[in-house]
């Protein structure tokens, strides 16, 4: 991810989908970032994180494993792509890029 925000000089959005070893948030939660600057600490150094991780969306699974609960884990995961739809829509009447991946 590094080379990208690099290579791009952009924002990226960064959905982190892994509960039990996240990579900017605490374990049991789904997050929506924007990444603005090549994260180059260690994932448990990133937590408070302000300067280069914006946090869009954050939602709490119950577990570190989807199969706690697997339905709320899905609405965690859905509720984060309409977050970021509604970010991208907001940077595109901003004129703001923004690479998304997955």
């Amino acid at each position: 991810m590094c080379f990208i925000i690099d290579a791009l000089n952009a924002k990226v959005a960064f959905l982190d989908t892994d509960l039990g070893q996240p990579e900017v948030s605490e374990p049991g939660s789904i997050t929506l970032n924007i990444i603005t600057k090549p994260l180059v600490q260690p994932p448990h150094c990133l937590i408070n994180e302000k300067e280069s991780v914006e946090c869009i969306g954050k939602y709490f699974c119950a577990g570190v494993t989807p199969t706690v609960h697997p339905t709320l884990y899905v609405e965690s995961v859905k509720n984060a792509v309409s977050d970021y739809c509604a970010y991208s829509k907001s940077c595109a009447q901003q004129g703001s890029n923004t690479f998304s991946i997955h």
